[in-house]
């Protein structure tokens, strides 16, 4: 598949349907090996709907949605939080993966961010999530030393790391 067929836009409130299932799909795949399959399986694209409903509000946020002929197949957040400029959500529909979505979402995010006048961001992502910490890597994010936090998803402490980037112009 070649990158150019790859649309990147600023989601709308119409797009909260397909964001949240992408976000319950990724989840289930991505995640099937670091939380419990009970858990995962009850993941509700209503609920996660309703939870983007209210992230559309935030002012200080804006999502990017990856389009493959008319498809909604991976979407970017950033926004604004008390450490700084945050990716806060990075999920490509798993039937996507290893096919240029990411690249082409973060090639998109980077000049979003650089527009805005933003030249650094971070993340925060599972210690064990192996393919989001080579894209990321890849991406050119820095593991942040000794930044690592505690979350609780069903029931499960699970381990993040913080990751940054100094984004500079090409």
């Amino acid at each position: 598949m070649n990158s150019s067929e790859i649309i990147v836009r600023s989601a709308e409130a119409s797009d909260i349907p397909a964001i949240a299932a992408i976000n319950v799909v990724s989840w289930q795949k991505a995640y099937r090996h670091l939380m419990s399959a009970d858990f995962l399986v009850s993941l509700s694209e209503v609920e996660m709907a309703a939870k983007w409903r209210q992230r559309f509000t935030r002012a200080d946020s804006y999502v990017l949605l990856a389009e493959q002929e008319g498809k909604t197949i991976g979407y970017v957040e950033c926004g604004r939080e008390a450490e700084g400029d945050e990716l806060m959500a990075f999920y490509v529909h798993p039937d996507w993966w290893s096919r240029g979505v990411g690249r082409a979402l973060w090639q998109a995010t980077r000049s979003a961010c650089l527009t805005r006048e933003i030249d650094e961001l971070f993340l925060w992502v599972l210690a064990g999530n192996a393919r989001a910490l080579r894209f990321y890597a890849d991406a050119g994010f820095t593991r942040d030393a000794g930044a690592m936090r505690m979350i609780s998803r069903g029931g499960m402490e699970l381990s993040q790391w913080r990751m940054w980037q100094r984004l500079t112009r090409p």
